[in-house]
């Protein structure tokens, strides 16, 4: 109901304003951290709430008046219509991506709750935007011209990729559809942002003792101890990195994956199917049999059956890599094994006949790595294996490949 509130708010504002007045654009504050030159850092940890609600408003704002701007042209060109629209595309997209990013990342809970409201208007902007019929109008009007039959390279695909996305976003529909369209959108919107508010505020939290938590930054490791001496790692962006990124125990990476690749699913499965409903019904009503057909028109892929061709070859040269990348998962460990148990196979009198050399395999299941070793009888073999120093070799590999092993007797 917000979400539609303001896009009525601002399809009032981008018809009303007069386009015989000339307004006077807003200016942030000189203490804004987002007022900064161009390729001047932005000091992110000095952002608050209200330097978002700010900046955000502004850039908004200005968006507007020179929307109409490009309205009120008598005769566009590539100039002071397409360049002009895609400085305000741009001005718009990195306010939404700041927003965003700071609603994502920041440790401050007003800022990251003002991060999200904030991005969320601005896509309702762009929805009201993308949608303006006279607009698009002022577009299409350039795009007959003879101007336009002159453009090359880069500046005819610009005029190209606004023209196509303003037929994505509904501007050829007939006004009933377009508001449909306008209120899935929203709705979209709306949802999106619900199901990353689950993410960000499941507070799942994994408990490690002294074994699981090693590796972890003493950073990280005192913030999170608890009187009995464990740890309880919050499952949050901030302590994603640090886990996965510096845990020695294996199954701590896996259950933090794990936990953080869940977060909120017990709310967000009902979201998923609200979401894949209405985007079917999007996709429907912009004449694509799919959600996946509509969103890709515009990229490199341009439909799912590419999609699918890259995949599947994708797949098909890749396999036998993958395989060997499971079968040997860590090769220091593999030549850990191999160098402790060659000499207690030496002293069993075992003589390797292969040991890792090209083959093909014809039936069965493969194995990227194959040894054979011939022992004197099959009593020196199965002392061999069953030996201490093959024993202790076999387990500095423990976890680093999968290996399968049998004795056979030869033919005498």
């Amino acid at each position: 109901m917000k979400t539609t509130l303001y896009y009525l708010m601002l399809l009032v504002l981008l018809t009303n304003c007069s386009k015989d007045k000339k307004i006077i654009k807003e200016k942030l504050s000189e203490n804004n951290p987002f007022n900064v030159s161009l390729n001047q850092l932005i000091d992110y940890a000095q952002v608050n709430g209200d330097d978002i609600v700010e900046y955000v408003n502004v850039t908004m704002q200005n968006a507007i008046i020179d929307i109409n701007d490009i309205k009120a042209i008598k005769t566009p060109t590539f100039e002071n219509t397409f360049t002009a629209f895609d400085i305000v595309y741009e001005r718009l997209s990195k306010a939404n991506n700041n927003a965003f990013m700071l609603y994502w990342a920041s440790t401050d809970s007003v800022s990251r709750a003002k991060g999200l409201e904030y991005s969320k208007k601005i896509d309702s902007l762009n929805t009201v935007i993308n949608s303006d019929k006279e607009l698009y109008q002022q577009f299409e009007a350039f795009s007959v011209s003879e101007d336009y039959k002159k453009l090359e390279g880069h500046r005819k695909l610009l005029v190209d990729d606004i023209l196509q996305g303003f037929k994505l976003s509904g501007v050829t529909l007939d006004d009933d559809k377009l508001e449909v369209f306008k209120k899935l959108k929203n709705d979209i919107t709306d949802l999106t942002a619900q199901y990353s508010i689950n993410m960000n505020t499941a507070n799942d939290v994994l408990k490690l003792d002294e074994k699981g938590a090693e590796g972890l930054p003493d950073a990280i490791k005192n913030t999170y101890r608890t009187a009995e001496n464990t740890y309880d790692i919050p499952v949050i962006n901030a302590t994603s990195g640090p886990v996965m990124s510096n845990a020695k125990n294996e199954q701590t990476r896996k259950d933090f994956s794990f936990k953080f690749s869940n977060r909120g699913a017990d709310k967000n499965l009902a979201i998923l199917d609200s979401l894949v409903k209405k985007r079917y019904e999007l996709a429907q009503i912009m004449g694509y049999s799919s959600y996946a057909a509509y969103n890709l028109v515009p990229k490199m892929a341009k439909n799912p059956q590419n999609v699918w061709s890259f995949i599947n070859d994708l797949v098909s040269k890749s396999k036998s890599k993958a395989i060997e990348d499971v079968n040997v998962l860590d090769a220091e460990k593999l030549a850990a094994y191999a160098s402790a148990a060659t000499p207690v196979i030496a002293a069993h009198g075992g003589v390797f006949l292969a040991r890792g050399g090209a083959y093909e395999q014809l039936e069965g299941p493969d194995h990227t790595r194959n040894v054979v070793a011939q022992f004197p009888s099959l009593q020196a073999a199965h002392d061999c294996y069953h030996s201490e120093g093959y024993q202790a070799a076999i387990k500095l590999g423990e976890g680093g490949f999968q290996r399968s092993l049998m004795i056979v007797k030869t033919i005498e």
